[in-house]
């Protein structure tokens, strides 16, 4: 359903508003043109002109392909805006263009990189400690005590805290019923192992971190980001709450049924600091390159340029992996997924929400950040961009082979069993079904599951025998194997 507010809001708001409203719409569309001019060359390789080849070439390719009514890209490089661009439109009922500095998309999970954030934030003015027990920053709801270890920040940023992921009931039905986070979390918050071992992908150690800075600060959430965060980068078009003056230029959510494109509801959350902030891509621009500068808006940003937010020490310890499933494996930074694709460390997060998709990309070591945003849940167009990005500058080059360390079929079968996602909700009666897969151990020693065989090359560690993909098998306490992982948040636990 429309969220019809939006679309009346002229009829809501005295005329004096609305013609300062259209003043600073025309505004913002006055310095998307000017921030979508290509740029000179990056001293680092990255060409302005080469970048929007590619994206011109691609994304009305997929756009088709995927039936997205619109997309937005930004690129920066060497602490500037590289390429920005918007295309097709915000709403097909109003063909609103798309606009890199005034179309507001939702960017879901990406939120979860704001929380963590504001509580390296915190940690990096030494009102916390990242590893000192979280219950002694919490006030409204303590993290349950058990006989595990106690619960810290850096447990809660790097998805590590063991809490179960109870599935529904995530959502609210309008704005009116969200509830506070303490509210929501109470009873909520239930732990299943001893924190710091492994890791799940976690809303609920998010949701406690956003809980934490509202504690701490003595702010609301969105207040102490506006404040510590999206103020000083001058990024003044993201909010969770979208102020009346920015609703007209909300890309309505759209996605698509039956092969058929219909307006998606606008999503809810009480889970806040995990899934509901809202941004421009020229924004979001701002906030990567702040990071990729070591927490200071770089000088070529006119408004804010030159602010920080984060001292450079506690920005490269953010962008640091932190933990991970397998010593060979990308895992998790402080809030953010860590990769290696074609050879490059990749820092990123993508969002997902009824309606709209995105993706932030940063490659500290070059300088380079990447965001694309887009209607339709689950969208691959910013996958698809950022692979191709990535193949066309920073090509993989070498390609090791894959030599077996073993040809044991016992060996092999330590591995064998039946394995899930690990965010499954183990407390639930009736938990939302996820991925599930057969391990198969066959009589040469190899493995056979998700339609590729496996060969062992060190020590738990498989890739495929075409050399594309790998996986790491965790080994217990105790010797068993209980989970395996394709990296960062892609962890299966065996179940049998």
């Amino acid at each position: 359903m429309r969220i019809y507010s939006l679309l009346l809001l002229s009829i809501l708001v005295p005329i004096a508003a609305s013609d300062a409203l259209a003043d600073r719409s025309d505004d913002c569309l006055t310095r998307e043109t000017r921030h979508a001019r290509p740029m000179p060359a990056s001293r680092r390789g990255l060409d302005s002109a080469a970048v929007a080849r590619l994206v011109d070439s691609l994304v009305p390719i997929v756009m088709q392909r995927e039936q997205l009514p619109g997309a937005v890209v930004a690129v920066v490089s060497d602490g500037r805006v590289l390429f920005a661009r918007g295309y097709g439109v915000a709403d097909p009922e109003t063909k609103q263009p798309v606009s890199p500095d005034c179309t507001i998309f939702r960017i879901g999970s990406i939120s979860k990189i704001f929380t963590s954030m504001a509580v390296v934030q915190l940690a990096d003015r030494g009102t916390i400690g990242l590893r000192t027990d979280a219950n002694r920053y919490l006030e409204r709801l303590k993290v349950p005590t058990s006989r595990y270890a106690a619960v810290t920040p850096w447990h809660l940023l790097t998805h590590s805290a063991a809490f179960d992921e109870i599935r529904p009931g995530t959502q609210a039905e309008t704005e009116a019923g969200l509830l506070p986070l303490d509210r929501f979390l109470r009873g909520k918050l239930v732990r299943l192992g001893p924190p710091g071992e492994v890791t799940s992908y976690s809303t609920y150690a998010i949701t406690v971190a956003g809980m934490l800075v509202e504690d701490v600060s003595g702010l609301s959430f969105e207040e102490y980001l506006k404040r510590n965060l999206w103020m000083p980068l001058d990024m003044d078009h993201t909010s969770i709450r979208v102020p009346a003056q920015h609703r007209e230029l909300v890309a309505t959510p759209y996605d698509v049924e039956d092969g058929k494109l219909v307006e998606a509801p606008w999503e809810w959350y009480h889970t806040t600091p995990a899934s509901s902030i809202n941004a421009t891509a020229m924004d979001m621009a701002r906030f990567m390159a702040t990071m990729l500068n070591g927490g200071m808006l770089p000088a070529s940003f006119g408004p804010g340029a030159g602010r920080r937010v984060l001292s450079e020490r506690a920005t490269r310890d953010m962008l640091s992996q932190q933990l991970t499933m397998h010593p060979r494996l990308p895992g998790f930074a402080l809030g953010w997924q860590v990769g290696d694709t074609n050879g490059e460390r990749i820092v990123e997060h993508g969002g997902d929400v009824a309606g709209a998709a995105s993706l932030m990309t940063l490659l500290p070591d070059r300088g380079v950040g990447i965001f694309v945003a887009s209607h339709r849940e689950g969208s691959e167009l910013r996958y698809t961009l950022r692979q191709a990005l990535l193949d066309r500058f920073y090509p993989h080059t070498t390609k090791t082979p894959v030599v077996a360390m073993h040809r044991d079929s016992t060996r092999a079968r330590r591995y064998a069993g039946h394995y899930r996602a690990s965010i499954i909700c183990h407390t639930c009666s009736a938990p939302r079904p996820v991925n599930e897969v057969d391990v198969i151990a066959n009589a040469d020693g190899t493995l056979s599951f998700w339609d590729a065989r496996w060969v062992e090359v060190s020590d738990g560690f498989f890739r495929s025998t075409d050399g594309e993909k790998r996986v790491g098998f965790r080994i217990g306490p105790d010797r068993a194997v209980t989970h395996f992982s394709s990296g960062s948040f892609r962890v299966m636990e065996r179940v049998r």
